[in-house]
């Protein structure tokens, strides 16, 4: 029986979103081996991608951090080193913790000397890691596009939300869109621990580094920090940041855990205050936020970054803070694009 098949036994969902993680997002053929870098709590979903790999035709090298020293990991250790020069594709799932942001370096950077197809699925658990690999990836690729041709050097959108969200962001003249939709490509050496962009998944969205923001906008889907993880769906414990001229201004949030280590993250290295990333997320299937920053991220409508860490840009950060809202609204130049977080372009 295939391994795949044994897993759906007792987790059919968490299966299929590991075979479109094998098959989609990194393309697996026979022979190759991917190796899954987790903590214990995510046991789960190295298991099923094992199985998923195992059909076909792949190997899944599965390993533990946890086993390698105690955590934080503030570097990347030798025996991880030597994993991942035996692989052609890694996925890091693992929960987040600030301090082990050079550990998260070290790996991207070793990855992209290797050549690897590397990602991240940084504070995904099972919820997440199923809805957001819930539908076959040709219609996020195909929605990505339509809003690509759609949101053009010089746009001006307006994001507004029942939150509070009241948004401006320019695209310069010169812009393009990063599109975060096809499958996992192959990393290329970096000249330095910032040379080149980080792939999260689930790949669904358009992203910037280039547009101008202005105005309030309220994270309410979840926030992409330690406490945020442990918060999970933030709701009416939403995080509000006031932005003029891409620099966040002021952070309030109801939750005074939240807002302090917001603010600190910022004190340590004040580059996160900018605005690094717009991301538009264009996934189709996705209907309701889950409470895990990397795949809020890609829900329909637009979310923000503080922060730049690998992409493009004068202010590469060791972080960034993902920043999702929900159910908003969104016109371009004046034109209906997004409404209660359903894309209607036809």
């Amino acid at each position: 029986m295939p391994s795949s098949l044994r897993l759906s036994a007792t987790d059919f969902d968490l299966v299929t979103a590991a075979r479109h993680i094998v098959e989609d997002a990194f393309a697996l053929v026979p022979g190759e081996r991917l190796l899954v870098l987790h903590d214990a709590p995510r046991r789960d979903i190295a298991d099923a991608l094992w199985g998923a790999a195992e059909d076909v035709g792949a190997r899944v090298m599965r390993f533990d951090i946890g086993l390698v020293g105690a955590r934080p990991l503030t570097s990347l250790p030798a025996p991880l080193v030597a994993e991942m020069r035996q692989a052609e594709a890694s996925l890091l799932v693992i929960g987040r913790d600030e301090a082990e942001a050079p550990f998260l370096v070290d790996t991207a950077s070793e990855a992209a000397a290797s050549g690897l197809r590397h990602a991240e699925m940084i504070g995904t658990r099972r919820r997440g890691m199923i809805a957001g690999f819930a539908v076959d990836r040709t219609r996020i690729v195909e929605m990505g596009r339509k809003l690509r041709d759609r949101l053009q050097p010089g746009a001006l959108l307006r994001v507004r939300s029942p939150a509070g969200t009241d948004l401006e962001v320019r695209l310069p003249a010169t812009h393009r869109w990063w599109e975060r939709t096809d499958a996992v490509r192959g990393a290329k050496a970096a000249a330095g621990a910032s040379g080149h962009p980080v792939e999260s998944l689930p790949h669904a969205s358009l992203t910037s580094h280039q547009a101008h923001v202005r105005g309030t906008f309220v994270a309410d889907a979840s926030v992409g920090t330690a406490r945020g993880e442990v918060m999970g769906l933030l709701g009416v414990e939403a995080l509000r940041l006031e932005i003029e001229g891409s620099m966040c201004l002021g952070v309030q949030a109801s939750d005074s855990a939240l807002q302090r280590s917001l603010e600190s993250l910022i004190r340590v290295e004040p580059s996160l205050a900018r605005i690094g990333a717009v991301h538009f997320g264009v996934h189709v299937g996705l209907l309701d936020a889950v409470g895990e920053i990397a795949t809020d991220l890609t829900l329909p409508g637009v979310h923000l970054s503080l922060g730049n860490r690998g992409g493009e840009g004068p202010f590469p950060t060791r972080v960034e803070v993902g920043l999702a809202g929900q159910k908003a609204d969104v016109d371009v130049d004046g034109v209906p694009l997004v409404r209660a977080g359903r894309i209607i372009v036809t």
